[in-house]
């Protein structure tokens, strides 16, 4: 009896292991998985923008270029301020600047059907949103080449007021693009699997050029 008795608890301690762990995975999973109506950066969150080191800046002069970025956070109002010069001459009309977020662990936009992009204040240029369901790929000499990007455009063509514009980025608009260029047959967008984000400035072979300014209020989810 006493065999049995311990084969038996044995048995039930297994068991309310194996419960214990699936249900760790699933907290965990509802946990990695953003809530249709989440805060992502600025005003409505409790890190903001986080800080200037997050955002890597990413120019034409991996090209050769000579177009210029800056990223400048707001701790007060929770606000970043992206600005710089787009240049067009070093390469033949070709300029791009950027400021790239990688996160710490990929984000789950499953359930989502739009990123809501608050402006505080801008220029008359044409700006993107971009999003990276994949990390690229790195070279044999040690450096990471180029990965799709799934990109939202914005221009001085988008309804919104002097302050505070609200402008609305479906999930379905966001279009891939591979070096400035757009991929037809690409696979649609990950939104399980969203590891970096990054605000953009192109030229557009030569339609736009010179110093430009943009300055965010917040990025949230929309369902």
């Amino acid at each position: 009896m006493n065999g049995m008795g311990w084969t038996w608890t044995t048995a039930l301690l297994v068991g309310f292991m194996v419960v214990a762990v699936q249900c760790a995975v699933v907290a965990e999973k509802q946990k990695a998985m953003l809530h249709p109506d989440s805060a992502l950066f600025g005003r409505n969150t409790h890190d903001g923008w986080r800080t200037e080191r997050d955002w890597a800046i990413v120019t034409d002069a991996v090209r050769g270029g000579s177009s210029t970025a800056k990223v400048v956070i707001s701790p007060r109002d929770k606000t970043l301020y992206f600005s710089g010069n787009l240049d067009t001459t070093t390469l033949g009309g070709a300029g791009f600047a950027s400021a790239r977020f990688n996160f710490d662990a990929p984000l789950n936009l499953t359930g989502v059907r739009a990123l809501l992009i608050t402006v505080a204040s801008r220029d008359d240029k044409t700006y993107a949103l971009n999003l990276v369901d994949s990390l690229p790929e790195t070279s044999p000499d040690g450096r990471k080449q180029s990965a799709i990007e799934y990109k939202f455009s914005f221009g001085p063509e988008s309804s919104f007021s002097e302050k505070n514009a609200e402008i609305y980025a479906p999930i379905s608009g966001f279009v891939p693009y591979y070096r400035g260029r757009r991929v037809e047959n690409a696979p649609p967008l990950n939104t399980s699997n969203i590891v970096a984000i990054s605000i953009m400035i192109q030229s557009y072979f030569d339609q736009q050029k010179g110093d430009y300014s943009l300055k965010l209020s917040s990025i949230d989810a929309r369902k």
